[in-house]
């Protein structure tokens, strides 16, 4: 899972057209490895997981990286983050784990700014 990992961090940045200014939302910190590549990029991170187990990997792994992640104790269903606060939200890995897709999913819509939403998703359906 360390050491697995970094390929899919690369997608995510990728995928997500990320830049340097970027807010990040990550659901699901596992062991930071995308929270890394994405303050490489120069993105604001924030990691949100329910265990404390990983919480304390992540926060390990990063304390000698020179960029600032954030982790943080929450669950996907309720994130512990202001409305309309990132442009970047993922989840790596992780979906399997929510306990309510639905509610996961509301709360992502919830966090990012509208901008950040892609216009060809229905609105009930983001």
């Amino acid at each position: 899972m360390v050491l697995g990992g970094a390929g899919n961090a690369r997608l995510a940045e990728r995928l997500s057209e990320l830049t340097a200014g970027d807010a990040v939302a990550g659901i699901g910190c596992g062991p930071g490895t995308a929270a890394r590549c994405a303050a490489r990029a120069g993105a604001t991170v924030v990691r949100v997981d329910p265990a404390l187990v990983m919480l304390r990997l992540a926060r390990f792994l990063t304390r000698r990286s020179a960029h600032a992640v954030r982790y943080v104790e929450g669950s996907a269903e309720a994130l512990p983050l202001p409305d309309s606060s990132v442009s970047v939200a993922w989840s790596i890995a992780s979906v399997h784990h929510w306990v309510g897709l639905d509610a996961g999913l509301h709360e992502a819509r919830r966090v990012l700014k509208p901008s950040s939403c892609h216009s060809a998703l229905p609105q009930d359906r983001v």
